[in-house]
């Protein structure tokens, strides 16, 4: 018995899109545990992104308890592997070494596998970083395995956190399946270019790069653009955003949109920007990539693995990345899409191509060869 465990439904997509595959590609017995499927979910769906202080301690109450309820699954189940999705206190607490501890001593032989999404957790300060490393190498005496997405994300774990590479093991992110996007959906007669940034926007996505760039624009192209950037924005960061945007050149919605009306924000632009200053692996990436749409991203190591796929000399450098942290790299980027000099179906054509090769069954065929190397696994 393989337990798949998400403690805080953090990576909720991606656990049922791994999960779903397996399921339909596997003879392995697997299992899926997440707040609201198998776990408890003390807050409902439309107050997830809310930072209400309320909110965070029933939070911290829920993933106590299913740290208990899930102790209870690996009793009665005898699970022989325990993949976990995120470790929801290891960013402010050690206390979950304890719980790992009890774990791999009441139930041995049990196998304990972590997903690393990001290295370091989003938005982390500089100063928190050295008590995160020794949290985070304290633990990993109890994980006999690490699951990364990029070669760039092992190399920087094994790296910071002295982990042995033979215990780190690259499973390529699926590439999320596009919400139903109606094209006709897409303003007729709109001539301008519109230029579009969703998710939940932090100083880590660089929300800001983009504000400063599109304001840098010269009038001229001013009013050939419209920029869209829509998702939650934390109220200090919003003030300094909307201080920033002195051209008013951003319509906003700063809230959490649902699956309907952020379809409607994909099918009406032309191009989606991840202006990100650090990110491991991009959930908005790969949903980008499956929604037939030009994206540009910084010129993060992980960006640039990911959209250069098995070609290691990919010739549309030039046209997806600009400088990281760089609001006048991107805003010259910016004026080449806008005067049309990018081939449009040239980078559609790559998309298409990428999105293919980061399959579910990929990574699902990968994440078992884990499971398998840490246990003789027949089912």
């Amino acid at each position: 018995m393989i337990i798949i465990a998400d403690i805080t439904g953090r990576t909720r997509l991606y656990d049922e899109m791994l999960f779903s595959s397996m399921r339909d590609n596997h003879d392995a017995e697997v299992s899926l545990l997440m707040p609201g499927h198998g776990l408890l979910c003390l807050i409902p769906k439309r107050f997830q992104a809310s930072s209400n202080p309320i909110k965070r301690i029933v939070k911290i109450l829920e993933c106590i308890i299913n740290y208990f309820v899930l102790g209870f699954k690996l009793y009665a189940s005898k699970a022989r592997v325990l993949h976990i999705e995120w470790l929801p206190f290891l960013e402010i607490s050690g206390v979950e070494y304890y719980i790992l501890s009890i774990y791999k001593h009441l139930f041995s032989p049990l196998r304990i596998v972590l997903t690393v999404h990001n290295v370091f957790p989003h938005d982390l300060k500089e100063s928190k970083k050295s008590a995160y490393i020794n949290r985070f190498r304290r633990i990993g005496q109890y994980i006999d395995a690490m699951i990364v997405h990029t070669a760039t994300s092992k190399k920087e774990l094994c790296s910071i956190f002295n982990v042995d590479e033979n215990r780190v093991h690259i499973c390529p992110h699926g590439v999320f399946r596009p919400f139903i996007i109606n094209e006709s959906s897409k303003k007729s007669g709109l001539d301008k270019f519109v230029v579009l940034m969703f998710g939940l926007h932090s100083y880590y996505k660089g929300t800001d790069i983009l504000v400063e760039a599109v304001n840098r624009l010269p009038d001229s192209y001013k009013s050939k653009v419209d920029v869209h950037i829509v998702g939650l924005v934390e109220a200090d960061y919003f003030a300094q955003l909307k201080e920033m945007d002195s051209s008013h050149m951003i319509k906003w919605k700063n809230y959490f949109l649902s699956d309907k009306e952020l379809g409607e924000e994909i099918a009406l632009c032309d191009l989606i920007v991840l202006p990100y200053r650090a990110i491991s692996q991009s959930g908005v990436l790969l949903l980008s990539l499956n929604c037939r749409k030009m994206i540009v991203c910084s010129d993060l190591p992980s960006f640039k693995e990911t959209l250069h796929g098995s070609d290691d000399n990919c010739s549309f450098d030039h046209d997806l990345f600009f400088k990281s942290d760089d609001s006048s790299s991107l805003c010259s980027l910016l004026q080449n899409y806008i005067d049309r000099k990018v081939s449009e179906q040239r980078l559609l054509n790559r998309m298409e191509e990428l999105a293919k090769d980061y399959s579910w069954e990929k990574s699902a065929e990968k994440t078992m060869e884990v499971y398998r190397r840490l246990v003789s696994y027949n089912g």
